[in-house]
């Protein structure tokens, strides 16, 4: 799974989370080159079995309820993209954990 966040200085406190809270492998990756635009957009990207994947997406609600601003954390999930903020969380988790049974 592929997570981007709105706010990029909040890439390392996300990973942390997740890693923290679930044990799954996360990588920061650095992200395209956009013309126009300074740097590019980074992304994580979690590896892990099916149910420790569940696990760190479980995380994404409290992550982004506990950030002083409004943040949208992106995630690409089986080639769906999908966007998460402090009031649909709950349902795209329930979406993506759907998902993961198909």
């Amino acid at each position: 799974m592929e997570l981007s966040v709105s706010d990029r200085s909040e890439l390392w406190s996300l990973r942390e989370g997740i890693h923290s809270g679930s044990n799954a492998h996360v990588d920061l990756v650095s992200g395209e080159q956009v013309p126009g635009r300074l740097g590019g957009v980074d992304a994580l990207i979690v590896t892990a079995t099916s149910g420790v994947l569940m696990t760190a997406i479980r995380v994404l609600p409290a992550f982004i309820r506990s950030r002083k601003s409004s943040i949208i954390v992106k995630a690409k999930y089986k080639d769906k993209e999908f966007e998460m903020n402090a009031e649909n969380a709950d349902q795209v988790i329930s979406m993506l954990e759907k998902m993961r049974g198909e």
